[in-house]
């Protein structure tokens, strides 16, 4: 309930999607509908377009889209908390694992549990596979790899991103532990097909032959300055609270103090180490291999929960034994209780109290309001038309009312021609770019006085230009 609350709350009082990567997914998956697959990179994340056809099937997706982040941010923590019970069999230390993933922060850099994308979508999955991939070497069990392989598979069609930044940490655990595999090397085999499906997705999108496809291929996985539509080096605390970094630091010193604590926990000690090894890679020769920068912050994040239970738990144990040593056995209950009770409300406060604090930069924006849905509604009772409206209300055309636009802030058109529309009070320029762009509607927040047909006038005006 409560990380169902933290992930909603900035929903209150704003029922529509909030980053515009949530409009260019809920438009990707009314497309598939309307016989439009996606085409080029936008093929990449065809999976999650289909969990949101699906969707769309039964619910209005703009309306419900609000409650999705909240939703998936519960089934993620949940399941955090099945695998992280069985990999530890500490009830507390599960619990506290999702204390510390609710932490994590989102912007609308890095994105995060706030917004349901891709990338929040395949959140469950990569621990899952993690803990698959973790628990079927040790115990060689063949089933636990063969269902590790059919996560992964899952997220090379849905989120490949959250598959290839794994690819180092789980790399070096399969040659550390390459004595004990010998007997289950064929089922190894079977990875291979991560990387050739992957090859064979991305040929079929982008249409290049295969000699042009694993070369684009290679290329694209060297990510460097710009990936992103906006773009910064963000603080370590912007995505993770301080509090939570000094028990995720406790936790790795208890964890490699003890050889059977160590191999036991190896592979979730790989993970953030293999990125934190990146982020050096970049700030140096300003590339980032495998996964852009920016995701790559989100991913050391998701590793740190785990690590940060692990030293919050060291840290009690501490606590009660240190009690136990210098209180009176009288009073050792009490004291122990109230020591802990301090501790615990003081470090979640700690943890918890920048939760909301988001650099101006990376705050969130309002593509729409009710009025522009209303509107847009009344428009998708028209026949199918291209309508000019302004970047931001642009995001929302398609998937409220199935018409085209002539630019969107980023994913689709030509922005610049919407912003000299707009931009511009001369008649003769604004019908000129009309004709250029075979407009038939102009969906405006004031008015516009070209002599075309005004069909509404209420908070919004729209005209009939052709």
């Amino acid at each position: 309930m409560v990380v169902f609350w933290l992930v909603y709350s900035p929903h209150f009082g704003y029922p529509y999607p909030f980053h515009i990567d949530e409009w260019h997914q809920i438009t990707e998956a009314l497309k598939l509908g309307d016989g439009q697959p996606p085409a080029g990179f936008y093929g990449a994340e065809l999976g999650f377009h289909l969990v949101l056809f699906g969707l769309s099937g039964i619910f209005n997706l703009v309306l419900i889209y609000q409650y999705l982040p909240a939703v998936w941010a519960v089934v993620s923590a949940l399941v955090l908390f099945y695998l992280v019970r069985r990999k530890t069999g500490e009830y507390f230390i599960a619990l506290l694992a999702v204390i510390f993933f609710a932490s994590i922060k989102s912007d609308v850099n890095i994105t995060g549990l706030w917004f349901f994308t891709p990338l929040s979508f395949a959140i469950p999955f990569i621990y899952l596979y993690f803990y698959l991939f973790d628990e079927g070497i040790k115990t060689q069990n063949k089933k636990f790899l063969l269902w590790s392989l059919g996560t992964m598979l899952f997220l090379v069609f849905t989120h490949a991103i959250s598959v290839l930044f794994a690819l180092p940490a789980l790399l070096v655990f399969l040659i550390i532990n390459f004595k004990s595999i010998r007997e289950k090397r064929k089922i190894f085999l079977l990875f291979s097909l991560v990387p050739i499906s992957g090859l064979v997705f991305f040929k079929y999108f982008s249409g290049y032959n295969w000699l042009l496809a694993v070369r684009s291929l290679s290329s694209s996985l060297l990510f460097k300055p710009g990936f992103g539509v906006v773009e910064s080096f963000n603080y370590p605390t912007e995505f993770y609270s301080l509090v939570g970094y000094f028990f995720a630091l406790i936790g790795i010193v208890f964890i490699i103090a003890s050889r059977d604590r160590l191999k036991r926990y190896l592979l979730f000690i790989l993970w953030p180490v293999s990125i934190l090894l990146s982020f050096l890679v970049f700030y140096i020769f300003g590339i980032s291999f495998l996964s852009p920068f920016q995701r790559n912050l989100y991913y050391f994040a998701l590793s740190l929960p785990l690590l940060s239970a692990v030293g919050f738990y060291f840290v009690v144990k501490l606590i009660i034994s240190a009690v136990s040593v210098y209180c009176r056995k009288d009073y050792r209950m009490p004291v122990i209780f109230i020591v802990i009770f301090i501790f615990s409300v003081t470090s979640l406060i700690a943890v918890f109290r920048s939760y909301y604090t988001v650099s101006p930069r990376f705050s969130l924006y309002r593509s729409i309001d009710d009025d522009d849905y209303r509107v847009l509604r009344i428009m998708s009772k028209l026949p199918k038309a291209k309508i000019m409206a302004t970047p931001a209300v642009s995001e929302a055309v398609y998937p409220v009312s199935g018409n085209d636009v002539v630019g969107t802030l980023f994913f689709y058109g030509d922005r610049t021609k919407s912003e000299r529309f707009f931009a511009s009070s001369s008649c003769l320029v604004k019908n000129k770019i009309l004709g250029e762009e075979n407009v038939d509607y102009v969906l405006s927040r004031g008015k516009i006085a070209c002599g075309w047909e005004q069909l509404y006038n209420y908070n919004n005006f729209v005209y009939r230009v052709k």
